[in-house]
C-alpha cells in the first residue's frame, strides 16, 4: 500500500543535500542551515511551501500521467535559477536629493521572499545591485555597484571562483555580504552633477541575478 511520509514535507530532506562543507571545512552550500535559523523555521514555514507550491493542471509526480485540474505540488522544484523565485525574492527602492553639487542617492534592499539568505547556494552565485544616472532620453551617464555574495579562498590564498573548485578547494571564506531572511540593507551613493546634461537626471536602480560556472564567464 501508498502510505505518506511526514519526512516529505518537511525541510529536513533538503538538507541532505543543501549544506555541503568542503574537504578543508569550508561551508561551500548552507542553504538548509540559513533557513534553520531564519523566522521562516520559527514559523513553520518549510522549504517545500516556495519551492513546491501548488498549481493547477500540472502531472502530480509522472509527467506520463494525465494533468490533474486540481491543486497539485509542483515538482518542478523551482530554485534559484527560475525567474518567479527570484522576483518573488527581494524589492529595491531609491530616493535621491542634490546636495550643492552632488546627488545623494539613498537605496533598500530588502529581502522579502527568501527563507535564506540571498543569494543562497553555490559561492559562485551573485546578487548586484546596479545604481545609475540617466539622462531624460535614457542614455547611463554614471553608475555605481553593490555585490551581495559569498567569496572563498584556498589554502595558499588564491581566490575561488569556480563551481568545482569551491567544492574541492575552497578553504576558508573571505567575506559574506549576502541578504538574511527579511533584512533590510541600506545603501549610499554619491554622483558628481554632470554638467553637459543641464542637471535634470534620472535615478535608476537595478538588481540583478548572476550565476558564474567558469573564470570570468
Amino acid at each position: 500500500y501508498v502510505e505518506a511520509s511526514p519526512h516529505h514535507a518537511k525541510s529536513e530532506l533538503c538538507g541532505g543535500c543543501h549544506d555541503y562543507r568542503s574537504p578543508a571545512g569550508a561551508p561551500i552550500l548552507e542553504t538548509y542551515s540559513e533557513w534553520k535559523q531564519s523566522p521562516y523555521a520559527a514559523k513553520g514555514t518549510q522549504c517545500q511551501d516556495c519551492h513546491m507550491r501548488p498549481q493547477a493542471g500540472v502531472p502530480i509526480v509522472n509527467r506520463a500521467v494525465k494533468a490533474t485540474n486540481a491543486l497539485a505540488p509542483d515538482h518542478t522544484f523551482p530554485g534559484g535559477h527560475a525567474v518567479v523565485r527570484l522576483q518573488d525574492a527581494a524589492t529595491v527602492r531609491v530616493s535621491a536629493r542634490c546636495k550643492g553639487k552632488t546627488i545623494e542617492v539613498q537605496a533598500w534592499v530588502e529581502n522579502v521572499g527568501a527563507g535564506h539568505k540571498i543569494p543562497s547556494g553555490a559561492p559562485t552565485r551573485r546578487v548586484v545591485l546596479d545604481v545609475s544616472l540617466l539622462t531624460p532620453a535614457g542614455a547611463n551617464v554614471k553608475s555605481q555597484d553593490r555585490v551581495y555574495e559569498k567569496t572563498l579562498e584556498d589554502r595558499q590564498g588564491n581566490p575561488v571562483t569556480t563551481v568545482t573548485d569551491s567544492f574541492l578547494k575552497a578553504a576558508r571564506v573571505v567575506s559574506d555580504t549576502r541578504l538574511e531572511p527579511e533584512e533590510t540593507r541600506q545603501e549610499s551613493f554619491t554622483f558628481d552633477t554632470p554638467k553637459e546634461h543641464g542637471g535634470t537626471m534620472i535615478v535608476h536602480a537595478v538588481l540583478s541575478y548572476k550565476f558564474e560556472t567558469a573564470m570570468g564567464t
